[in-house]
């Protein structure tokens, strides 16, 4: 038995007043390939693990002097990462708990101990340190990358002005979504994200359409929060497999592809799945990126899958994947309009897509075009100011135009559209440039 990380002997410190105890424990774990250390007392247990940490410490609950629960606890603090085992002849519950939330113990045991149980109990405490372990150098690999991103993002700032209106949205997108996502999970997606968009400028702003359009149809179809929350997580990362291709390859559509850029291409959504399999939080996202190229007639890769064996949220992905891809030209040379793409999706309902989905991906498309797009804001008429610009067509209730796109307030128009709710009875929601907002005291909804 090695650690992982060094390739050293695991270091395991022996805790127990009875030196026939000790004894007996070296004698159980002597062909377990371990460095075993041995103290009789708490304190001088202590400072051997201030001196060299161990990667596990076994020890006996009822001691002299220190108890266990307290030389558990202080190695909690100088030796966080060991793994804790507790020894005891006295298995009364409020020592247990007292274990448990003092001492932070792992596991425990109850002497006289089964020597094949202390093995497994032990080998189980040592891989779960090595997922600690692992879990804490991702979460200090995500911090350097965040950094690395801000560092990016002061740059892109600069240039953003000069550059294409591509990438100033996708400049717009890492804004919005540092200043969303929180707490570690979503701040490791929103990094992970940020890693694949960065792999080609094509690539801006593809994963978070796709994980808003995915997000919509699970809410329209009911789906339990934490089956919405993996499907627009997996819309976020499933290109994270495509980190290892090469750049020309990514905007291809996949026939234009030869054999063997097409066989490496089909690896991706397997690779997706193997990047994110060590976090726990994220075994549902895995799946759904895995099959996301699944075809309901079970023409997809990389398993074949058919119809209901294909997870939900894999066929809703596949959907909504495509759609945004149909319109950058990277499933067919030609690149499709918004409603040319849906007609697409809609024809092959029942071969390449769920036809059970349809109605859900209909809805999410009219939800879409109701939503507030990046270089908008959504206001009320009471909040117009002169010099404010339509993005879009302001309709009645009737579908009656009332101003066209692009039209510019002013005093007289605003105490038009003011009357004209009066009379109407009416709520107008207005859809304005957001750069003629901006610097302006008008609130938003």
């Amino acid at each position: 038995m090695t650690e992982s990380a060094t390739g050293e002997l695991p270091y395991v410190l022996l805790v127990d007043d009875e030196p026939n105890v000790l004894n007996a424990l070296k004698r159980s774990l002597r062909s377990e390939g371990m460095l075993i250390d041995a103290s009789t007392d708490g304190r001088e247990a202590i400072a051997k693990a201030k001196a060299r940490e161990p990667s596990i410490i076994i020890s006996d609950m009822r001691m002299p002097g220190l108890s266990g629960v307290e030389v558990l606890q202080a190695m909690s603090e100088v030796a966080p990462d060991c793994g804790r085992i507790l020894l005891t002849g006295y298995a009364d519950t409020k020592s247990t708990v007292d274990a448990i939330n003092i001492g932070k113990v792992h596991r425990y045991l109850n002497k006289p101990w089964n020597d094949e149980e202390l093995k497994i109990v032990i080998r189980d405490v040592m891989e779960n340190r090595r997922l600690r372990l692992e879990r804490d150098r991702l979460a200090r690999t995500l911090e350097i990358r965040n950094m690395e991103l801000a560092d990016l993002n002061k740059d892109l700032e600069l240039r953003v002005k000069a550059r294409t209106q591509e990438l100033e949205q996708t400049n717009l997108f890492l804004e919005q979504a540092q200043e969303e996502l929180k707490g570690q999970y979503l701040l490791a997606v929103k990094t992970f994200a940020n890693i694949i968009e960065m792999k080609s400028p094509a690539m801006a702003g593809h994963g978070r359409r796709v994980g808003d359009l995915a997000k919509i149809m699970a809410q329209q179809m009911n789906l339990l929060e934490s089956e919405i929350q993996d499907i627009y997580v997996a819309g976020l990362l499933h290109d994270i497999g495509k980190i290892g291709l090469k750049d020309e390859w990514l905007t291809v559509p996949v026939t234009q592809l030869n054999g063997e850029e097409r066989a490496a291409f089909t690896k991706h959504s397997v690779m997706g799945e193997n990047a994110l399999m060590g976090m726990t939080e994220m075994e549902g996202v895995a799946l759904i990126i895995r099959h996301h190229h699944e075809r309901f007639d079970g023409q997809g890769f990389p398993d074949g899958l058919m119809k209901n064996i294909i997870p939900m949220g894999s066929r809703i992905l596949t959907i909504a994947e495509d759609y945004d891809e149909l319109q950058l030209g990277w499933l067919a040379p030609k690149r499709l309009t918004e409603k040319e793409a849906a007609e697409f999706i809609r024809g092959a309902a029942g071969k390449r897509y769920d036809p059970d989905l349809m109605l859900a991906f209909g809805a999410a498309l009219n939800v879409l075009a109701e939503m507030e797009k990046p270089d908008e804001v959504i206001m009320p008429v009471e909040k117009l100011q002169p010099g404010f610009v339509l993005t879009r067509n302001l309709l009645s209730k009737e579908n009656v135009l009332l101003l066209a796109k692009g039209h510019m307030m002013n005093p007289a128009l605003i105490r038009q559209l003011v009357e004209y709710q009066k009379k109407t009875k009416s709520s107008l929601r207005l859809y304005i440039r957001k750069d003629t907002v901006e610097g302006k005291d008008a609130a938003v909804n």
